[in-house]
């Protein structure tokens, strides 16, 4: 509040600096990530890329438009084509577990321009 002076003015009093004390954090008790992390702590979710709808991902009959199978694997310096390795014919872009599968998923994330730009996949 402002207070009158003998003179007869009011001045304004500079308010007392806020005392809002520092919150006390008890730093004994935060849990820190440990380097000795498993990698079976990470849970993958079960089915196909596909199956999850991602904005922005190729949906499975867009990525089934794609040839893939010209698409070339880096392989000890070679490209192979995808319809060369085994069991790329017998295998499905919805099966995850498969080569195919990954490499579907793969295009789908990257888009068709990568796929038909003359690109290589390098998965290892």
């Amino acid at each position: 509040m402002n207070e009158l002076e003998t003179n007869g003015t009011t001045e304004a009093r500079p308010h007392p600096k806020d005392s809002h004390p520092e919150p006390q954090i008890d730093y004994t008790t935060l849990e820190l990530d440990s380097d000795n992390d498993s990698a079976d702590e990470t849970e993958m979710p079960e089915g196909s890329l596909f199956d999850y709808h991602v904005p922005g991902i190729l949906t499975e009959e867009e990525v089934g438009k794609l040839e893939l199978e010209k698409w070339q694997l880096l392989v000890r310096n070679m490209f192979v084509d995808m319809e060369d390795l085994n069991g790329w014919e017998s295998s499905r872009i919805t099966d995850p577990q498969s080569l195919k599968g990954i490499v579907a998923e793969l295009a789908a994330a990257l888009g068709p321009e990568v796929v038909s730009c003359g690109s290589a996949v390098k998965l290892f």
